[in-house]
């Protein structure tokens, strides 16, 4: 799904959440939206995995604008501080991230990645949210040798923690869909979808490149439309 296209999803609507805001590619969604004249509330935790001061300058680049609230706080247990009401889509982008540091901890991977989704949906059906954007991974296609990937490849297979987590995430928003009747349930395949913000921000990669050793990857993308 191209930029636009997400743009043109959400472009009817005022106010998004953006959880993991701080995020290279959660604080480029913030931009993004916030030029596009949306009003955005940012959730993030400033999770260890990526250093603070990373985050906090991905941050300074907005969090003075004006439409833009940020919350210091877990998805797990931290969402009820959120006192908006007017909240009409949700882009989830906040998790764990890492492959081998989820063998070596996978129950902080569960919490964050699994019960933290678990509770957007919790919110969402508190607060009426009809809408949400969910950021998968590439990790959930495992050991596959068929390239490019393709949402019509098997993903029963994966290989670490991080993996089963999304692909959990993934099965989790299509049954909380199910259970409460939603609209059209789209599944979407996004190919380097950060790099298509950097095409629509000012900002470069500069911090990102001290952010991981890996080529910028794939990131599935899952439009739920909850909540009619």
């Amino acid at each position: 799904m191209q930029i636009d296209e997400i743009i043109l999803f959400l472009q009817h609507m005022n106010t998004i959440l953006v959880t993991g805001c701080a995020g290279f590619i959660g604080s480029h969604v913030c931009e993004l939206l916030l030029a596009k004249g949306f009003r955005v509330i940012g959730v993030d935790n400033f999770d260890p995995f990526y250093p603070k001061e990373i985050k906090e300058d991905n941050l300074k680049h907005f969090s003075k604008n004006p439409n833009f609230t940020f919350y210091e706080i877990d998805i797990c247990n931290g969402l009820q501080a959120i006192k908006e009401n007017d909240i009409l889509a949700i882009i989830h982008l906040a998790a764990k991230a890492g492959v081998r540091p989820s063998i070596e901890d996978p129950e902080g991977y569960i919490r964050a990645n699994i019960t933290g989704t678990q509770k957007v949906h919790e919110f969402m059906q508190q607060k009426a949210i009809k809408k949400l954007v969910f950021a998968s991974s590439s990790s959930v296609y495992g050991n596959n040798v068929k390239v490019p990937f393709s949402e019509e490849d098997n993903v029963d297979n994966p290989i670490s923690p991080y993996a089963f987590t999304k692909k959990a995430g993934e099965l989790m928003n299509y049954t909380f869909h199910h259970l409460y009747k939603g609209g059209p349930y789209k599944r979407d395949y996004c190919v380097h979808f950060h790099i298509l913000l950097l095409q629509c921000t000012d900002r470069d990669h500069h911090h990102h490149l001290h952010q991981t050793t890996k080529p910028p990857g794939r990131h599935r993308f899952w439009l739920s439309l909850l909540f009619p």
